[in-house]
């Protein structure tokens, strides 16, 4: 049977599907940009690197709160371009082997932090392959807001978020500061024996020599005299490594100079060493950020602007909390450096750079080269 007549009237044609403003949705799913991964040679990550990446990737598993992680990203990518771009694809490509949902919250913020740009994941070991062929979005499953006091808008409560974090992170640091000094006794317990013969081979000038780990921290806590052996050495690189943030660097002494002046003089050690081991440490161990961030939640053992491990060296009289103070973190670092400079031959600023960063070396390393070129080239005076 075939209906008509003037009451139906023509046919009106389908109403068009109106798509919700889903900027997430499967069918929406931005096209994602082609990263310049560099040349053969750069396709290679070095271990320096890796290590690096698999830092970021285990701090951004281990962490609910991205607040303070994607602007340090974000300024990552603006200041390396395509490289930039490049290392935290990479590193994504890390999270999302173990936790693609994790990788795909993560890289969803950090579009909106970069204007809409998305940063496709990188396969580790492979040269732009996108993590299971999409990179980002898709369905990922949030674990952050199953708590009721998150369902409000993250971007929102970020802020308030940290600063209730960092306060119960303080509370928890105050707690276990005794714990964890405690602890850095048992690690390194002072000796309740002489040093044993090796380490007594006669110096010419009566000191005993000490070149063991324990011995040595133990030595320098209890401030007896001594003399640690460390040799000269042709081979060790100073040069930049190509992570250098001369900006970082600069500013960090900018900021403290005029503590590490009086400091120094008071002290008797030279400030320009002083200097010169603050600009390495900020400049060149300064994991893109992370180490500010980690040293803000109080997950970090060394604390800026010096990078002093207050676990081993309290007994110069640095607690965590204090270690936190720059005026008592630079003053403990001036000690711990004076004591290093009185018990070595001819102190240059090599051989202290060197046993700063490693009380146990015998041969000047890199980073004691690095210091070096620093000290001799004033590093933190250049624009």
């Amino acid at each position: 049977m075939r209906l008509g007549g003037s009451l139906l009237g023509a046919p009106e044609p389908a109403q068009p599907q109106i798509k919700p403003p889903n900027p997430f949705a499967k069918d929406d799913l931005p096209k994602l940009p082609k990263i310049d991964w560099g040349d053969e040679g750069k396709l290679r990550i070095d271990s320096e690197k890796r290590a690096m990446h698999e830092n970021w990737a285990r701090l951004i598993n281990s962490t609910q709160d991205f607040g303070g992680i994607i602007p340090t990203f974000k300024r990552h990518i603006e200041t390396n371009g395509d490289a930039g771009r490049a290392d935290v694809a990479d590193m994504i490509g890390r999270v999302s082997e173990s936790n693609p949902d994790h990788a795909r919250l993560f890289q969803r913020e950090l579009s909106t932090a970069l204007g809409g740009e998305t940063i496709p994941a990188r396969k580790a070991g492979m040269a732009g392959e996108p993590v299971y062929n999409s990179g980002l979005l898709g369905d990922a499953k949030s674990n952050r807001f199953s708590d009721p006091e998150f369902e409000k808008s993250y971007w929102r409560n970020a802020e308030a978020y940290k600063a209730d974090f960092e306060r119960r992170q303080r509370e928890v640091m105050k707690t276990a500061d005794e714990s964890r000094m405690s602890r850095a006794e048992e690690a390194y317990p002072p000796r309740t024996e002489p040093p044993n013969d090796h380490n007594q081979s006669g110096h010419k000038s009566g000191k005993p020599i000490v070149n063991i780990k324990v011995d040595r921290i133990a030595n320098i806590k209890s401030d007896k005299p001594a003399v640690f052996e460390i040799e000269e050495n042709p081979d060790a690189d100073g040069t930049a490594p190509f992570y250098r943030d001369h900006k970082r660097g600069s500013h960090a002494v900018s900021a403290y100079g005029a503590i590490i002046e009086e400091e120094a003089k008071r002290q008797g050690v030279d400030p320009d060493l002083v200097k010169s081991i603050m600009y390495m440490e900020n400049a060149d161990g300064h994991k893109y950020g992370l180490n500010d961030l980690a040293d803000k939640i109080g997950v970090s053992k060394s604390v800026m602007p010096m990078n002093i491990r207050p676990d081993i060296w309290g007994e110069l009289g640095l607690t965590r909390q204090q270690a936190e103070m720059p005026e008592e973190n630079i003053r403990a670092s001036v000690v711990l450096i004076r004591r290093i400079q009185e018990r070595v031959d001819n102190p240059t600023p090599e051989k202290v750079g060197t046993l700063w960063n490693n009380i146990s070396k015998e041969k000047i390393n890199d980073i004691g080269a690095r210091v070096g070129a620093i000290y001799r080239g004033r590093s933190w005076e250049k624009r």
